[in-house]
């Protein structure tokens, strides 16, 4: 069963998926100036022991509307302390 969580920028993986992107598209941003969209990160999906960092772009330049994933890999999060319910 799959999981949803996110990545904080205190995370020592945000700082890797961003320069994943840069290094694939030329930068973290790809500002499209006309419509000022830029990546967007969508959330992290954990499948078993895998799982991937979701991105979008609305309106990269050159290719419109783009989602791209990045798999995660051991250290992207610091521990976090479990939430409890009443």
């Amino acid at each position: 069963m799959s999981a949803w969580t996110c990545l904080d920028p205190s995370d020592p993986g945000w700082d890797r998926v961003w320069a994943a992107i840069a290094a694939r598209y030329g930068d973290s941003a790809c500002l499209d100036r006309e419509s000022n969209e830029v990546w967007q990160y969508m959330g992290t999906v954990i499948d078993g022991e895998s799982g991937r960092h979701e991105f979008r772009h609305r309106n990269l330049p050159s290719h419109g509307r783009t989602y791209w994933t990045c798999p995660t890999k051991p250290g992207d999060f610091l521990p976090r302390e479990q939430e409890t319910t009443r």
